[in-house]
This record gives structure tokens, sequence and C-alpha cells, in this order.
């Protein structure tokens, strides 16, 4: 997945958007590390649980993220004194899951297993639907 943004002719805002492509159909070197699970996805879908997953990387960026570039210069972790520095919250976390099972959250009534995000202060975290 990507994202991004525009500022239209004679305007004084950003649209944000982002893409995120099915790895199904992707050449092999582009596909997901969902591709690796050894005993598939939690849905039987690589593609459909890839593109979950990553359409929620990507949400919380394009929501949380101010400006392209957007960082957590400084923040640290109480006990453990990690600085993370230079990354997106979901980036921060990429293909951090939390979980040992083939899945962590449920969306409606569906089970997926969704990376974490970081939180200031807590680090990697299961972000709320």
């Amino acid at each position: 997945g990507s994202h991004s943004f525009f500022i239209p002719l004679n305007t004084n805002y950003k649209l944000k958007f982002f893409v995120v492509g099915d790895p199904e159909t992707a050449p092999e070197s582009l596909q997901s590390n969902c591709a690796e699970l050894p005993d598939g996805t939690v849905n039987d879908s690589l593609g459909g649980d890839s593109i979950a997953n990553i359409y929620a990387h990507e949400v919380m960026e394009i929501v949380t993220n101010t400006k392209k570039g957007w960082s957590f210069d400084g923040d640290v972790i109480p006990g453990n004194n990690l600085i993370y520095r230079g990354s997106e919250n979901a980036d921060a976390c990429n293909w951090v899951f939390l979980s040992a099972n083939k899945s962590n959250m449920m969306i409606g009534n569906k089970s997926f297993l969704i990376q974490s995000v970081w939180q200031p202060k807590y680090g990697c975290v299961l972000a709320k639907v």
C-alpha cells in the first residue's frame, strides 16, 4: 500500500489518498508477508486478508499524518527508554501483529490479522475499530 496527498488547483487544502493492491495478482516480489503464513490466512483468502491488513495500515497513517513525512522524533516508552525516530505510526510497527494466532481482531463478524500501530508512550499496540 501507499499513501500521499495532492493540492487541487486554486485551493489551499490537501486531498489525501491511499492505494492498496491485491497480493494474489501482484508479482511475487511485491506479495505481502501474509504469503509466508504456513497454514494460510484466517479467512483462507490471501488477497482479502492481506488487503484488510494493509488497508488498516494505510488508513491509520493517512488519518494521523498532519503532513507528508510526519514522524515520532523523541518519543520514549517508559520502562525501556526506546526512542522511535523518523517513522509514521503504522510504519514504526510494520509487520508487528502482537499475536501468535492467525487473527487478532474482529471487524464485523470476521476475524483478521492486523498490524499494530505506534502509540506514543506505549509502543506498538492494536488500534481499536
